[in-house]
């Protein structure tokens, strides 16, 4: 008989509006405690009837901000806006998730410490292009939108322990 220790790391991968419900695609990794050494990942789906439509409620959710920039088009215009701009955490997010897909290729890698500074607007169907380069334990990054070439994201990096 063979003895060992296991360790399960699960994580949501993503959460996909499908209009009648939420498609929540979950991640297992496990690891050999002992070897220390990564053993399998595994991923599946999981469709939450009745929980769609959400676009709005997820964009008011972060930090529990209520900003109508976020979801009323009537407040925007008002504002001066071109139409209803992503939330910055979006914005990061996505670069964040762009870092990870070049340097972070198993996803072992903890995120120690990200910030970043909003610099600009993001619309929804533009297209953020995040430009990074490695120093050490830190991912230097900034983002355009490919459409306007503007600079949406500075001063931004994230850390990982090593």
């Amino acid at each position: 008989m063979s003895e060992g220790e296991l360790r399960q790391e699960a994580s949501i991968a993503e959460i996909l509006d499908k209009g009648s419900g939420a498609l929540v695609l979950y991640t297992f990794t496990t690891y050999d405690n002992i070897r220390n050494t990564k053993l399998a990942k595994q991923q599946f789906s999981m469709f939450q009837k009745g929980y769609g439509n959400f676009a709005a409620i997820a964009r008011m959710a972060e930090h529990d901000d209520h900003n109508p920039v976020h979801i009323d088009p009537e407040f925007c215009k008002k504002m001066g806006y071109d139409g209803t701009p992503l939330h910055g955490l979006v914005n990061f997010g996505i670069c964040v998730k762009h870092i990870l897909d070049n340097y972070s290729i198993d996803y072992s890698r903890k995120i120690l410490r990200a910030q970043a500074r909003f610099s600009n607007i993001v619309y929804p169907g533009q297209t953020i292009v995040t430009e990074m380069w490695e120093e050490g334990n830190r991912v230097l990054f900034q983002a355009k939108t490919k459409e306007t070439g503007k600079v949406v994201i500075t001063n931004a990096f994230v850390d990982f322990r090593l």
